[in-house]
């Protein structure tokens, strides 16, 4: 018996526990709300990949950095983002009907070749026959912290001074009181606010986001729930405003914790099913080849190249450059006073102060050459499996075909729950061991957004068939 297999089992066994420790406590729209923040989430349009010439991918990756930018600029502070790209079940239908058009546009309604419907309406049957899914992006911006003021409300033209003064005092007042699973009219009408902005922003960009519904939102949490499974369906019809009593009902599971995998079980129909998840963390890059389009297969989308379904899970934090700027300044200083007070007690710099002095010119160069924000990023893959076995062989698989790019991914061991919960929308980073500061160009080749024209089909029984 495997080593893996002799570990002790945590087991979260009742459906309430576990939907009890999800971050999110209620959902208003598009805006999912924890206990501590409030999170807009949008769905992505992707961008067909292997039709795009090199000088396209390089406008695209500049198009994503200037959609990005416009993010931060328009908060004029640190924005926290979370890039959520998984898998849907295909739409088989929609995709034939697609066919059709394509066929009609190019030759005409009536000049239809009785052999191409026939071929068609063979590969939707066989399709049909297999569980195909596609690639899905979704993209999460932190709205505000949950119990802090927001001072674009005190406004003394608006008001005036007394009206204002009046304000401010029930919005610390409010500070006294912690946030919980209540969430006020106070705090919906701020969210819509904050989120008409930040949709504007994204919907007229590349990115071609588009508000996600409640469900779609509460489906995709539970969904994250059923590993290698077929993908549940919500319980009851849910309106746009779900309440935590909803998402306790929708996300129930059993889960035991291996340590370096979970095994969740779940009621599918009448029958008792089991599946394998474990989350690894991309822990190095390779340092001048993420910049150039071309040079090596997106890291976000390897993945869909090599036909796995696969989920990535990237918590990131846009930092606007004048920030950046004043952060490095600082440092600058403490560390030329450090070489002062060496030189000044005949002290030798040692390698550290040395290797510290070069990292402080060459981001100094940085930032003195590219106006765009910065990103610090950790960047998570699950993979999913019904059985241990698969899933074990389905992440080695995985890392070799990373190492070719120089691109190194851990298998951490005691954190997956940890990982889980960091990879539902509304949650929050709670492993930071493998944050990576790049500027934002690291997003922009990522590959995030691409797929195909239709998606990006996978056939999961011929995946594990060829392993």
């Amino acid at each position: 018996m495997s080593k893996n297999k002799k570990e002790s089992k945590k087991k979260v066994k009742t459906s309430s526990k576990m939907a009890m420790a999800l971050p999110a406590v209620g959902i208003v729209g598009n805006v999912v709300f924890s206990k501590k923040e409030a999170w807009a989430y949008y769905k992505i349009g992707s961008v067909p990949y292997d039709f795009l010439t090199n000088s396209g991918r390089a406008k695209l990756a500049n198009d994503i950095m200037i959609a990005l930018s416009g993010l931060s600029q328009r908060a004029g502070r640190n924005v926290d983002l979370h890039i959520l790209v998984t898998n849907t079940p295909f739409n088989v239908d929609s995709w034939e009907d697609q066919m059709f058009e394509i066929y009609d546009q190019w030759n005409g309604k009536n000049n239809r070749l009785m052999t191409f419907e026939k071929f068609i309406r063979k590969q939707t049957r066989a399709i049909k026959r297999r569980s195909y899914k596609k690639k899905v992006v979704y993209l999460g911006v932190k709205l505000f912290t949950r119990g802090t003021i927001s001072f674009d409300d005190v406004n003394m033209l608006d008001f005036g001074f007394a009206e204002a003064y009046e304000l401010l005092k029930k919005g610390i007042s409010s500070l006294l009181v912690m946030p919980d699973e209540e969430i006020t009219t106070i705090e919906r009408n701020r969210a819509n606010k904050d989120e008409y902005e930040v949709h504007r922003a994204i919907y007229t960009s590349t990115l071609r986001g588009t508000r996600l519904s409640s469900e779609e939102i509460l489906l995709i949490m539970k969904k994250i729930l059923y590993p290698s499974m077929p993908s549940p369906y919500l319980e009851v019809n849910h309106d746009e405003r779900v309440g935590l009593s909803d998402i306790i009902l929708e996300t129930g599971a059993i889960i035991e914790d291996h340590r370096r995998y979970l095994k969740i079980k779940q009621m599918v129909g009448k029958e008792e099913r089991e599946g394998y998840r474990a989350t690894l963390s991309f822990s190095k890059f390779p340092s001048d080849s993420m910049r150039e389009p071309g040079g090596i297969d997106p890291f976000m989308y390897l993945p869909t190249i090599m036909g796995l379904p696969f989920t990535m899970n990237s918590r990131l934090t846009l930092m606007p450059i004048e920030k950046m700027k004043k952060d490095l300044q600082k440092k600058k200083l403490e560390n030329e006073d450090e070489l002062k007070n060496l030189s000044g007690s005949g002290q030798r710099a040692s390698s550290t102060v040395i290797d510290t002095q070069h990292d402080i010119d060459k981001l100094d160069h940085e930032l003195n050459t590219d106006n765009h924000p910065w990103v610090s990023g950790n960047y998570r893959m699950t993979i999913e499996a019904p059985t241990y076995e698969l899933l074990a062989t389905a992440i080695q698989e995985m890392k070799q075909e990373y190492a070719k790019n120089e691109t190194i991914i851990t298998w951490t061991s005691g954190d997956q729950l940890e990982m889980l919960l960091e990879e539902m929308p509304g949650g929050e980073l709670k492993m930071g061991d493998f944050s990576q500061l790049t500027n934002l160009a690291m997003i922009g080749v990522s590959g995030f957004n691409y797929g195909g024209s239709v998606g990006d089909p996978i056939n999961e029984q011929l995946v594990l068939r060829r392993r």
